[in-house]
Order: C-alpha cells, then structure tokens, then sequence
C-alpha cells in the first residue's frame, strides 16, 4: 500500500511538473498572451459610459457615415475602434469576454486622451439587435474581436479594418497601451481594408450579408465529424455506381457475343 501511494504521488508531481512546463513554454510563444487573466486595473465606469456608444444593427451605419465635405482634405476622417463583444456565460466565445471587456474599457481611457477625436462603439452579439450586424461581420465565436472604421469627409467613403489582438504585446496588460498606439499613431494603415462583394457599404452582395454570416454560424455548429461521414458516404455511392456500371458491361449479351478482333496476317 505504501508503494502505491509513493507510486501515484511520483505521477502526480511529475504531471505537474511537466504541465507547468507546457503552460510555459505556449505562454513564452504567444507572448503571454494565451492566460487571458482580467485585468487588475479597472477603468472609471464614468468615462467609458460618456465615450462609448452602444451601436445596434440598426444605428451602426448612421453613426459611421458622415456628411461630405468638398473642401475636406484626404486626412480629414472620422474614426471608430468597433469592439464586439458577447455575454460572458456565452461559452461559445473563443475569447476570455471578462478579459477583453477590460481591455476595452481601459482602453477607452487611455486612446480618448491620445486620440481625442476617435469615438468608440461596443456591439452586444448575444443581444438580438445586434445579431445582424455581427453576422454581415462574418463573427461566429471568433469574438471578443476589434474592428477599425476609418470614414472620410471628402467621399463619405468608409474603410473597415480588423484590429490584430496580439500584435507586439508581451504582457496583459499592455494590450490597451498597445490599442491607444495603434489609433495615435494611425498603425491601422498598415493594414489592408476590407473590400469584397460583402463589404457592408460597398460590397455587391452586403443585402445578403447578414444571412451568409448566419449560414456560417450554422456550418460551425455541425461537428465535422458529421461531414466526414457525409463524404464518405458519397464517395462510397459515386464508387459503387462506377463499379456497378462496368460490371453491367461486361456482362452484357452484346459484349459476349462480341467477335475477338481478327489476326494480323502473317508476313
């Protein structure tokens, strides 16, 4: 008895040692980023409740657009950092909500000093009024997730940007430091826009956004064990199908009356 005892400790040390190495080594290779622990630090709830907008499917698009303006100059732009979000007890988000919610906040903070002019929008996937406009952003349960919206004076045109999350960040807690750098220093331009038929303002096919964006979220819903199988059966159908077509010919009266090809004359 005592050996089993020595026997099972020996295993239990040696399972945690060897965890704690792999948390190690996945956290020193995704920058410590992969822990998602909440932030400490919580920002004031006055300034982000006066800083950042709910926006809805409904009035996302009115708050993003702007009045042209002919004497308006190519820097001339009206900013939005997008944040969608979920309800924490929604367990199909990837993301730690309650980590990225403080992220959110604290950065709202922070950016609303170095970049006084941008204006911040949180979108509530879990909400049904906001349910459209996460699906035309094609977002299933890739969120917490960051969008930039950069709309100018002159055209009314609007660029939309998907915000890198980890992106030269080595520590927690300097996520939103890094997101008020990215908004001051107008980093979002390194990055290619979105453009395609499902763009949501320019995009051929942006009426029916919002159900492709539902058909995806139904897709990820099916275990893709279910679609292995499907092919399987398929292939298994297209299969017997040939075979059985061959065998029929083969079989055939006309194929076993069929005269044997002639003998080439001798030379």
């Amino acid at each position: 008895m005592v050996r089993v005892t020595s026997l099972l400790l020996q295993i239990a040390v040696t399972a945690s040692v060897a965890n704690a190495q792999l948390g190690g080594f996945f956290k020193n290779a995704f920058g410590g980023a992969i822990a998602q622990v909440p932030l400490v630090k919580q920002a004031p709830e006055t300034v982000v409740a006066a800083k950042s907008q709910q926006l809805t499917s409904e009035n996302w698009k009115s708050s993003v657009n702007v009045t042209i303006d002919e004497n308006a100059s190519e820097e001339d732009i009206q900013e939005w950092l997008l944040y969608f979000t979920t309800h924490p007890t929604n367990g199909t988000a990837q993301r730690n909500v309650t980590y990225w919610d403080a992220v959110y906040n604290d950065t709202v903070v922070t950016a609303s000093k170095s970049s006084p002019k941008t204006r911040f929008g949180k979108i509530d996937c879990f909400l049904a009024d906001s349910k459209d406009l996460c699906h035309s952003f094609f977002l299933t349960n890739n969120i917490p997730t960051f969008y930039h919206v950069a709309t100018y004076y002159q055209n009314a045109s609007v660029e939309i940007r998907r915000v890198p999350m980890y992106r030269n960040v080595t520590e927690l807690n300097e996520q939103p430091a890094f997101m008020s750098k990215f908004l001051s220093e107008k980093e979002w331009k390194e990055i290619a826009p979105w453009t395609g038929i499902f763009h949501p303002f320019t995009g051929a096919a942006k009426g029916i956004a919002p159900l492709a964006g539902q058909a995806l979220v139904y897709y990820e819903m099916v275990p893709q064990w279910v679609f292995m199988i499907g092919i399987s059966l398929i292939g298994r159908t297209i299969t017997s199908r040939i075979v059985g077509r061959n065998l029929a010919t083969l079989d055939s009266p006309a194929a076993a009356a069929a005269p044997a090809p002639a003998a080439a004359p001798a030379q």
